[in-house]
Order: structure tokens, then sequence, then C-alpha cells
């Protein structure tokens, strides 16, 4: 008894925190970024105070939803994060999709998992440019995934992010980085430590830094993960 009784509370208290976080959102959604002509009429002065208070919030918004995710990962079912994921997130998830305990996701309703794909532990993917991941994928353990990134000639340093698209059966295996706009065909493999910065052929193997081909995949892929996961983890 007293065990759920720590269990409820444990949870009361995660749930509470998302409730601030979801107000927040909702906050920051109705005052998205408008035309500066419309919001700030005045002169220049009020023009960077106004920008430099959006900013602000923005950053308070945004570390405040960041340091929410990073707790619901660490929430010791499978079912209560998806949940959260599914529903308060609004991240798009197939059935039977599997995602483990610390994983984390930026602009997560930005971000869409197919059926039967599981995703590793301490995977971290980017949604802030829009992610897409097919049905019966594995991302194995500590996978990256980034959809947006700084242009390093750029003269100010910009902010720049282009869609990631990973076909379906494709395998993502540990200790690997996917950069901005790169597109994986179907049942491609990215071995280990490898770094794609190009758009993967289906069926192919990749590997190295940067990475590139190693081998041919069997075409004639027929499994279908099921959604079996270990518990509490």
């Amino acid at each position: 008894m007293i065990i759920w009784v720590v269990i409820a509370v444990y949870v009361s208290i995660w749930m509470l925190q998302i409730a601030i976080c979801i107000l927040l959102t909702q906050v920051r959604e109705k005052k998205k970024y408008r035309n500066s002509q419309e919001v700030f009429a005045a002169d220049k002065t009020k023009d960077q105070v106004g920008r430099k208070r959006y900013k602000m919030v923005t950053a308070f918004v945004n570390g405040i939803e960041k340091w929410t995710i990073i707790r619901v990962s660490k929430i010791p079912s499978h079912i209560i994060r998806n949940t959260i994921y599914k529903h308060i997130f609004k991240m798009k998830l197939g059935k039977e999709t599997v995602i483990y305990g610390g994983v984390l996701f930026r602009s997560p309703s930005k971000i869409s998992i197919g059926k039967g794909t599981v995703i590793g532990d301490r995977c971290e993917l980017d949604g802030r440019g829009g992610l897409f991941i097919g049905e019966h994928c594995n991302l194995s353990s500590e996978a990256h995934i980034w959809t947006a990134q700084h242009d390093s000639q750029g003269e100010y340093f910009d902010y720049v992010k282009s869609p990631v698209v990973i076909g379906n059966r494709c395998w993502i295996s540990s200790n690997t980085v996917i950069l901005p706009g790169v597109h994986v065909g179907d049942g491609a493999v990215l071995a280990a430590g490898a770094v794609l910065t190009k758009d993967a052929a289906p069926y192919s193997i990749y590997g190295g830094v940067p990475a590139k081909k190693i081998g041919e995949r069997n075409k004639n892929l027929n499994y279908c993960f099921d959604g079996s996961h270990d518990w509490f983890i």
C-alpha cells in the first residue's frame, strides 16, 4: 500500500510540472512572433526592448519545456511516458511505438514516429526543423538526430533548419549522428559511431565520419516490431 502511495505522489508531482509547462506553452503560442511593424509601431528603441523581452520569454518557456521533458523521460513507465508525449506534447506516435527512458526531445510537436519503431535509451531527437521516422525502425542507444544548426560560414552565425526523413525498417545504430536535411531510405543501416551528412540510399549500409556507403542490405525485409519492451526503463 505504501509503495502505491509513493508512486501516486511521484506521478502527481510530475503531472503538476507538466500542467505548468502546458500553460506556458499556450501562452507562447498565443504570443507568437508577429510582424515587428504591427507589434511595435513605436520607435526603434521600443522595438529592440520588445525583441529582448520576447527572447527572454521564449528562452524561459523553452527551458521549462526541456526541463519537463527530461523529467518525464525518467518516469519508470512506458505507458505514462508515451501518453504524455502524445497527448500533452502533441508528438505523433504510431501504434506499438517504444520509447525507452532518458530520451531528450526538442520541439516534440514536430516529431512523427511510425508504427512499431523502437527508440533506444538516451537518444536525442530534434524536431525543430521537422523529424519524420518511418515504421519498424530501430534507433539504438544514444543516437542523435538534428534538424537545426548554425551556419558556420554565416556572417551572423545564422540559425538554419531542415527536416530529416527516415524510411521504414531502418537501423540507426548507437552513438550515431544524423545532420539536418538528410533523407534515409527504406531499410538503410547507419553503423555505430557514424556521422551521416548526406542522403542514405535504400537498403544500403553506411559507416565512418563522414559516413560513406560500405555495403548492401537484404532487400527482402518483412520483420515487424510488436511493441514488446523491458519494463520500468
